[in-house]
């Protein structure tokens, strides 16, 4: 995550194919990445928290330069990405000093418990 002196211009997400002996940048537009989280049912989806750039999301990791976007996310310090454990609809995003968000991959449709003419 760092870009300060000796790690300034290094920052960004990198992986590796090796086990770890070499890394492979592949971000270019991104620096100072806190976080990565892959989608529990999609492996080529993911979430990408940033220090001062905002959420991104990739819809094909796999590919040898992946595609990422940023998302309206109205804070630039999102922490970490969590999916619901029970509801993979819902994802939520820590920020720091921005508290807790919940966002839905597919809105639910509304439910009308009581209808009554006056």
């Amino acid at each position: 995550m760092g870009e300060w002196g000796a790690s300034a211009n290094k920052g960004g997400l990198y992986r590796t194919a090796n086990r770890g002996v070499t890394w492979t940048r592949i971000t270019t537009n991104l620096k100072a990445v806190g976080s990565a989280t892959l989608h529990p049912t999609n492996p080529d989806e993911m979430y990408v928290t940033t220090e001062d750039q905002g959420l991104w999301y990739s819809g094909n990791r796999r590919a040898a330069s992946p595609t990422f976007t940023q998302l309206n996310y109205p804070f630039r310090f999102p922490s970490r990405v969590f999916f619901n454990p029970y509801n993979a609809n819902e994802v939520w995003v820590t920020s720091f000093g921005n508290g807790l968000r919940l966002g839905r991959e597919a809105e639910p449709r509304p439910r009308i418990r009581d209808l009554s003419l006056a």
